[in-house]
């Protein structure tokens, strides 16, 4: 709120107005680099997506499919994820 007054509106403020510079030059200025932390979200999501495998298989058996939550289940796990 100081801040806004001190300004005079929120566009004004200092690094809230993203136009003074293209994404690149933000990067370049403010961007910090993590490839430790990028490699361990990209093994995460890798390893959940390869477990979904076996979940649907077992979701589309004939006996579990016959009911509906089953139905249920597979149709959120295939067009949500």
């Amino acid at each position: 709120m100081n801040n806004i007054i001190k300004y005079g509106s929120i566009s004004a403020i200092p690094l809230y107005n993203c136009s003074a510079h293209s994404p690149e030059e933000w990067s370049q200025k403010d961007g910090v680099q993590r490839p430790i932390v990028g490699i361990i979200e990209m093994t995460y999501g890798i390893v959940v997506n390869l477990l979904y495998i076996p979940m649907i298989s077992v979701m589309m058996e004939k006996e579990q499919f016959k009911m509906s939550c089953f139905k249920i289940m597979t149709f959120l796990t295939i067009f949500l994820h």
